[in-house]
């Protein structure tokens, strides 16, 4: 099932172990990928233009509204910028895909998201259940999410990450994902993204520049531009949904954006995963993990 989903992946020119291990993993699992290659910060010949859309406020999901941040008036730093022109151009390359090749979902995701694409087939669900749990547009269930644009499958904070991977247990397997509008917990990891929400993505990506240079960012004026909360505050926020089970984990030690929150949530939430994995017997992901560790 895994070359049913492509895969698009954001990696960085000079971070060379990072794509090491994310072509071992992907060539293992078997993925149909590509890799886009990320707008560098540390590269001064990238200069950004961002643009607030008057017009649009961005949806009010929990945290996303730069005024629910503890330091709603700082800056948006350059680094942050260059993710998100990197998400941007992401999304762009995702919807094409989707008119290239007909399919109507597509995975983007960081290079930190850990050994697990090596081993889809001990995943704690397949990706062809998750797809056939996912709510369509004739759904008569939770008729909120009824049209789905974007599932979350790697949430940061290690007390969310916990406490969804609980809710999947308690159901026995059969809760595998919640609306978005419950979980306080961003993060771009790994993203399902559904052909639907190039509607409300469009607009953004198509005024972005994919070329060395001048980058053009727009965003809703309430929503920071980062790459995160720019993806799940343009949705509409009954249309994002988050997974319960622990599909990925995250290994961001030397991340170039969030340095500060590394020992705080990036490195807690890898432990947290890796815990929840020993507990479940998922001992192949163990090793497939213990493999990605090695890649130097």
């Amino acid at each position: 099932m895994a070359d049913a989903v492509p895969v698009i992946w954001i990696n960085l020119a000079r971070a060379e172990r990072r794509r090491r291990r994310m072509e071992w993993a992907l060539g293992q699992g078997g993925w149909v990928h590509e890799r886009l290659e990320a707008v560098d910060a540390a590269d001064r010949r990238h200069r950004f233009r961002v643009r607030a859309d008057l017009r649009r406020r961005g949806s009010d999901l929990p945290g996303v509204r730069r005024r629910s941040e503890k330091a709603w008036w700082r800056r948006t730093s350059r680094a942050e910028l260059a993710c998100l022109a990197s998400w941007q151009a992401a999304v762009a390359r995702a919807g094409a895909l989707m008119d290239e090749s007909g399919v109507d979902q597509v995975l983007i995701m960081e290079d930190d998201v850990g050994a697990s694409l090596a081993r889809p087939d001990r995943w704690p669900v397949s990706l062809a259940a998750f797809l056939g749990h996912l709510p369509s547009l004739d759904s008569a269930a939770e008729a909120e999410a009824s049209a789905w644009a974007a599932v979350q499958l790697a949430p940061i904070n290690p007390r969310v990450r916990r406490e969804l991977h609980g809710l999947w247990r308690a159901s026995e397997g059969r809760r595998l994902w919640v609306p978005k509008s419950s979980v306080r917990s961003h993060g771009n990891g790994a993203v399902l993204l559904h052909r639907r929400a190039m509607a409300w993505l469009s607009a953004d990506v198509e005024w972005a520049s994919t070329a060395p240079g001048v980058h053009h960012l727009r965003h809703p004026w309430a929503i920071r531009p980062v790459a995160d909360k720019w993806l799940y505050g343009c949705l509409p926020a009954a249309g994002v949904l988050v997974a319960t089970p622990s599909l990925f984990c995250l290994d961001a030690a030397d991340s170039d954006i969030h340095a500060d929150h590394v020992a705080r949530f990036h490195a807690e939430s890898r432990r947290v995963t890796l815990e929840l994995w020993a507990a479940d017997g998922r001992e192949d992901l163990l090793a497939a993990q213990r493999t990605w560790d090695e890649i130097r």
